[in-house]
């Protein structure tokens, strides 16, 4: 999901068709849109900006706990990244069974809110050099945000009208 504007960067995620089609072709996707694929079997790349603006984007990815190694880090990356990934698991995945259901398309934009806020905090604390703390608050966005969507998908569920 890009916050930046696409026409102003010239820059943006190159996607495969299909695995290993070798056809790449750019995400021609701006401001409040999202795309979708399957980033483990389809290969993908961000070229280099060229242009003087600052691209920025929003990757919301769902994964399997069980296969998740919070061990695991990427060269070169806060360590933050990682265990990022893994708080949003859950939420994400919670978000995607939301938005197959009708009248809550609201939703995902305080799901937006919410990840930024949470990733506000959490990256603050790491910078701050508070990995301890960041370990505790983690903990405790991941079960926080888990509940809200639990409780807003209950009442959805049971046919109460959600105001927001």
């Amino acid at each position: 999901m890009p916050l930046s504007d696409y026409s102003k960067t010239k820059s943006t995620l190159w996607v495969e068709s299909e695995p290993n089609a070798d056809d790449f072709h750019p995400l021609d996707i701006n401001i409040g849109e999202i795309a979708m694929f399957h980033g483990t079997l389809v290969r993908h790349y961000a070229p280099g900006n060229p242009s003087e603006f600052l691209r920025a984007s929003m990757d919301f990815r769902i994964g399997v706990d069980t296969f998740f190694d919070p061990q695991w880090r990427l060269e070169g990356l806060l360590v933050a990244v990682s265990v990022i990934c893994y708080l949003f698991l859950a939420c994400c995945s919670s978000c995607y069974f939301v938005r197959r259901l009708e009248g809550l398309l609201v939703l995902q934009l305080v799901v937006f809110q919410l990840f930024i806020i949470v990733y506000g905090v959490l990256l603050l604390l790491v910078l701050w050099g508070l990995e301890s703390l960041f370990a505790a608050v983690s903990v405790f966005f991941k079960y926080f945000i888990v509940a809200c969507f639990l409780f807003v998908l209950l009442l959805k569920v049971f046919g109460f009208s959600i105001l927001f």
